[in-house]
C-alpha cells in the first residue's frame, strides 16, 4: 500500500509540471514573465502585450514543440513583433527592443532551440553573458544589433550544438577567440561589423561545415588564410573592410560551391588568380579598392552565373578581355579607377542584361561603340575621365530607353545638341564636362 501511495505522488508531481491542452509549463511560463521585467516600457515599441494568460506557447515571438510543448524558439527581433506606440507621441521611442537588464531566467529555458535577440537593446550595455552555455540544446544564436560589448565569451565554445550564430555589429573587440574552432556543426558564422582584430585563427579550419562566412567591417590584418579551400561547403565568403594584405590565394578557386565573394577594401596586391575562373557557381565576386594589379584575368570569362563584377580601384592594367562578353548574366560590371587601356571591346554587346557599366578613370582610348544601343536595360554608363575622342549626336542615347545616368566628362569628345532636340531617355544626371558642345 506504501508503494503504491509513493508512486501516485510522483505520478502527481510529473503530471502538474506538464501543461494542459492550452498552456504551457509553469517553470517555463514564470521564466518567460520574470525576464520580461527587464523591458524598458519607457522607450521601447515593443510591450509584449500578449504575454499574459496560461498559454505561454501563444504568445508573441514563442513557439513551442508540437508533442511536448517546450518552448523551443524565442523570436524577440522587431521584424518579427508588433510594435505598439502612440502616434501622437511627441518623442519617438526607439526602434530597438529597449531593455534596462538581461533577466537570468532566460537562461532556465533548456529546451530553447533558437534564439533571436536581435536589434534588443540592452541600455547601459553588457558585456554577452556567459550563461548563454546553459542553453545546451540551442542551434540558432542571434545577437546582431542587440548593443552588447566586449568579448566573445569562452562558454560559447561549449554550445556544441550551434548551427547558427549571428555576433554581428555588437561592438566586439577582441581578437577571434580560438575556441570557436570547437562549433564543430556551425554552418553560419557572421562577426562582421565589430571590432575583432588580429589574424584568422588557423583553427577554424576545423568549421567544415561552414556555409556562410562574413567576417566584414573588422579591423582583422595579416593574409586570407589559404586553409579556406578545406571548407570546401563555403557558399558565402564576406572578409571585406579590413587591413587584410598580400596576394589572393589560388586555392579560394577550389570552393566551387561558392556563389558570393566579397574581398574589397582591403590592401590586397599582386594578380588576381586566374583560379578563380574556376568558380562554375560565383554570382557575386567584389574585389574593389585593394592594390591588385596585372591584367584582368581571360578565365573570368568562364564564369557564366555572374551578375556583379567589381575590380574598381585597383591598379589593373591592360585591355580589357572581350572574354567578358561571354557573362551573358551580367548586371554589374565596374572598372572604373584603374590603368586599363586601349579600346571598349564590341563584343560587350552581348551583355544583354547589364544595367550598370562604370569604365571611368581608365586609359581607355578610340570612339564610344555604337553597341550601347543593344544593351536595352543600361541605366548607367559612365565612360567619363578616358581618352575617348569623336563626334556625336546627343540623341545616339536615345535609343537606350532606361539609361538615366550618363557620364562622359574627361575626353576628347564633340557632343552635338541642336537646340529644337528633345530627348527621350529619362536621364536623371548627365555628365558633359569638357566635352565641346
Amino acid at each position: 500500500m506504501k508503494m503504491k501511495m509513493v508512486f501516485l505522488l510522483l505520478l502527481l508531481s510529473v503530471v502538474a509540471m506538464l501543461p494542459c491542452s492550452s498552456a504551457c509549463y509553469v517553470d517555463e511560463r514564470n521564466a518567460l514573465l520574470a525576464f520580461k521585467e527587464g523591458l524598458d516600457f519607457t522607450s521601447s515599441h515593443y510591450t509584449l502585450q500578449s504575454w499574459k494568460g496560461f498559454n505561454c506557447c501563444s504568445w508573441e515571438g514563442v513557439s513551442c514543440h508540437p508533442i511536448t510543448a517546450h518552448i523551443i524558439s524565442l523570436d524577440l527581433s522587431p521584424h518579427s513583433l508588433n510594435a505598439s506606440w502612440n502616434p501622437h507621441d511627441v518623442i519617438m521611442p526607439s526602434p530597438f527592443m529597449s531593455w534596462r537588464e538581461l533577466r537570468g531566467e532566460l537562461f532556465q529555458l533548456r529546451h530553447l532551440e533558437s534564439l533571436n535577440l536581435s536589434e534588443n537593446a540592452f541600455i547601459p550595455s553588457l558585456p554577452i553573458p556567459s550563461q548563454f552555455y546553459k542553453l545546451s540544446n540551442l542551434r540558432y544564436l542571434s545577437l546582431s544589433s542587440s548593443k552588447f560589448i566586449g568579448h566573445i565569451p569562452r562558454e560559447i565554445g561549449y554550445m556544441s550544438s550551434l548551427i547558427y550564430l549571428d555576433l554581428s555589429s555588437i561592438f566586439l573587440n577582441d581578437t577571434i577567440p580560438m575556441f570557436m574552432a570547437k562549433l564543430t556543426k556551425l554552418m553560419h558564422l557572421d562577426l562582421s561589423f565589430n571590432s575583432l582584430s588580429g589574424i584568422i585563427p588557423m583553427s577554424m579550419i576545423k568549421l567544415s561545415k561552414l556555409t556562410y562566412f562574413d567576417l566584414s567591417h573588422n579591423s582583422l590584418s595579416g593574409t586570407i588564410p589559404t586553409f579556406l579551400d578545406k571548407l570546401s561547403k563555403l557558399t558565402y565568403i564576406d572578409l571585406s573592410s579590413n587591413s587584410l594584405s598580400d596576394t589572393i590565394p589560388n586555392s579560394l578557386g577550389k570552393l566551387t560551391k561558392l556563389s558570393h565573394l566579397n574581398l574589397s577594401y582591403n590592401s590586397l596586391n599582386g594578380a588576381i588568380p586566374i583560379s578563380l575562373g574556376k568558380l562554375s557557381k560565383v554570382a557575386h565576386i567584389d574585389m574593389r579598392s585593394n592594390s591588385l594589379n596585372g591584367s584582368i584575368p581571360i578565365s573570368l570569362g568562364k564564369l557564366s552565373k555572374i551578375t556583379v563584377l567589381a575590380l574598381c580601384y585597383n591598379y589593373l592594367s591592360g585591355t580589357i578581355p572581350t572574354s567578358l562578353s561571354e557573362l551573358s548574366k551580367l548586371t554589374h560590371l565596374d572598372l572604373r579607377s584603374n590603368s586599363l587601356s586601349g579600346t571598349i571591346p564590341t563584343s560587350l554587346d552581348r551583355l544583354s542584361k547589364l544595367t550598370h557599366l562604370y569604365l571611368s578613370f581608365n586609359c581607355l582610348n578610340g570612339t564610344i561603340p555604337t553597341f550601347f544601343s543593344n544593351l536595352t536595360k543600361l541605366i548607367v554608363l559612365d565612360l567619363s575621365f578616358n581618352h575617348l575622342s569623336g563626334t556625336y549626336p546627343l540623341s545616339l542615347f536615345d535609343i537606350i530607353p532606361n539609361i538615366q545616368e550618363l557620364y562622359l566628362s574627361g575626353n576628347m569628345l564633340t557632343i552635338k545638341v541642336s537646340a529644337s532636340y528633345i530627348p527621350n531617355f529619362r536621364l536623371v544626371s548627365l555628365g558633359l564636362g569638357s566635352c565641346n558642345i
